[in-house]
C-alpha cells in the first residue's frame, strides 16, 4: 500500500499482485526507488511490537489453555494428586515413563511470548542492493 500511494503521488502508473509489480517502462527507475524507499519505510516500523502490543490489548481478558507436566514422584506432584482424589476428581494418568509425569490441562492469562531481538541487518542497504526489484 505504501508503494501504491507513493506511485500515486509521484503520477506514475502502478500495479501489483503479491510481490510483482508493473509500471510503464519509462517509469521503471523511479518504481523502483519507490519501492525500495516503501520496503525500507516498512521494515524500520515496529510491526512485531505493534501486533503483540494490539493482540495484548485484544485478549486482554482471555485465557488460553496450556498443558502443564508434572512429575509425580515430586512433592508437589504427590500433593496434587492427592487434591485430585480429596476433590472428588479422577487421579491423572501417569506415564511409567521414567520421571513418571502426567499432564493437567490449566488456563492462564493472554500473554504475548517475548519478541525475538532485533538483528544488526542495515535495512537502507537495499537502497543500493542489485537484486532488490526488477
Amino acid at each position: 500500500m505504501i508503494s501504491a500511494l507513493r506511485c500515486q503521488a509521484a503520477g506514475i502508473a502502478f500495479a501489483s499482485v503479491h510481490d510483482s509489480y508493473w509500471t510503464h517502462a519509462a517509469d521503471i527507475d523511479t518504481m523502483s526507488s519507490i519501492l525500495r524507499e516503501a520496503f525500507i519505510t516498512l521494515h524500520q516500523l515496529p510491526l512485531l511490537s505493534n501486533l503483540r502490543d494490539e493482540m495484548e490489548k485484544r485478549h486482554a481478558s482471555s485465557k488460553v489453555a496450556v498443558d502443564v507436566v508434572i512429575n509425580a514422584d515430586t512433592d508437589e506432584g504427590r500433593e496434587l494428586i492427592e487434591r485430585m482424589k480429596a476433590k472428588g476428581r479422577k487421579a491423572p494418568v501417569v506415564r511409567k515413563s521414567v520421571p513418571r509425569v502426567f499432564k493437567l490441562r490449566s488456563w492462564v492469562d493472554f500473554k504475548c511470548p517475548p519478541l525475538p531481538e532485533r538483528g544488526t541487518f542495515d535495512v537502507t542497504q537495499v537502497r543500493d542492493s542489485v537484486f532488490f526489484f526488477h
